[in-house]
């Protein structure tokens, strides 16, 4: 689920596997092509994007680390995994 869209930035969380885990994280789409997976301590898992848009990111995340909590907890809720 898309919770923000800013210029060409996209953020998700999906609540899907980090490899073999369900591990928190959101993703990170920028101009379609690019990505990037972030946990929620905010260091990036995976992937890569332009520095000033990781600097927009980080920003964005640290004042709406609730809401990326909270709808990862939703997501795992609905698929029933603790």
């Amino acid at each position: 689920m898309c919770i923000k869209e800013y210029q060409d930035i996209k953020i998700f969380v999906k609540g899907e596997k980090f490899r073999t885990t369900y591990y928190p994280h959101f993703e990170v789409n920028y101009r379609g092509m690019l990505k990037a997976k972030f946990s929620f301590d905010l260091s990036i898992l995976e992937g890569r994007l332009p520095a000033d848009v990781t600097i927009y990111v980080i920003n964005w995340a640290q004042r709406n680390c609730n809401l990326l909590k909270s709808e990862w907890d939703s997501i795992l809720n609905k698929k029933h995994i603790q």
